[in-house]
């Protein structure tokens, strides 16, 4: 029989994985976002009634989880009535909810009086073409116009361009410049590239952005002094030696910059070695 797989306290993509070159530095302080009441739902033969919704929603917050992504209050007047209860219902949890890239979405959003909307928006040039009809100067327009009316509603906007594993890493460049500039998200995600030159050596980047308009949060925090950004960037480089195992160097570099009170700004430098090894 193979040998057991070593436990992990944390499951990660395998993406993730590569891309970090087998090392992965969380943060000191780690909020989850759940997405069971609205991802979950999605599976075939699974229907949440709005009670199952507010139970699950309850244990949910019990357990400490940051932020519950409550549903998508466009897909059916059931769900939009039960995004409004767990919003209306106390918890400690923020609550968001699910919208695509139309304004009678987030007005739905807005209306059962969620923290924060998700808007979701396919980047990759095949879901482009076949799913939304947008070329990129269209995909940009709409991006902005969607993200700034989520905060013209007064909502938290994360703002999900998925499918980013297809699409061209230039043009995802020039979507994150333009919502930096315009400063109408809260959180953005990034992705990364990974090489490897020669057999067994690999060398990888990978970055990550938070913008803050001033009324949203930096990792849950409200922001004091007005707009910030909180961009890190990693860089990793290994090589696997046989039958004992890979060799790991990654530097992390952090940037915090706050256009009010440049006097907080700050950067810092994360270097990790470490050498790991499969039983």
């Amino acid at each position: 029989m193979p040998p057991a797989e070593p436990f992990k306290l944390w499951e990660t993509s395998p993406f993730a994985d590569r891309a970090a070159g087998g090392v992965l530095a969380f943060a000191p302080k780690i909020r989850l976002s759940d997405c069971t009441l609205r991802d979950g739902e999605q599976q075939a033969g699974i229907v949440f009634t709005c009670a199952d919704k507010i139970k699950i929603a309850r244990a949910l917050d019990a357990a400490g989880v940051y932020e519950i992504e409550a549903g998508t209050p466009a897909s059916s007047a059931e769900d939009c009535d039960a995004v409004a209860a767990i919003a209306h219902d106390g918890l400690r949890a923020k609550v968001s909810a699910l919208a695509r890239a139309r304004k009678d979405d987030v007005d739905l959003v807005a209306k059962t009086g969620a923290w924060g909307v998700r808007l979701s928006l396919p980047i990759s040039p095949i879901q482009r073409a076949s799913k939304i009809k947008l070329d990129d100067e269209q995909y940009l327009a709409l991006a902005r116009e969607i993200t700034s009316y989520g905060k013209e509603r007064g909502l938290h906007v994360i703002f999900s361009p998925y499918d980013t594993t297809r699409c061209e890493l230039d043009f995802l460049k020039r979507l994150l410049e333009t919502l930096q500039r315009d400063q109408t998200v809260d959180r953005v995600w990034l992705g990364g590239i990974q090489a490897k030159p020669v057999k067994r050596l690999g060398i990888s980047f990978t970055g990550n952005f938070v913008r803050s308009t001033g009324s949203g949060t930096i990792a849950g925090e409200a922001p004091l002094y007005g707009p910030m950004s909180f961009p890190y960037a990693t860089g990793s480089i290994y090589y696997d030696f046989l039958r004992i195992g890979r060799l790991t160097a990654q530097l992390q570099r952090t940037y915090y910059s706050e256009q009010i009170v440049p006097g907080n700004n700050f950067s810092a430098n994360l270097l990790t070695i470490a050498w790991m090894r499969s039983f």
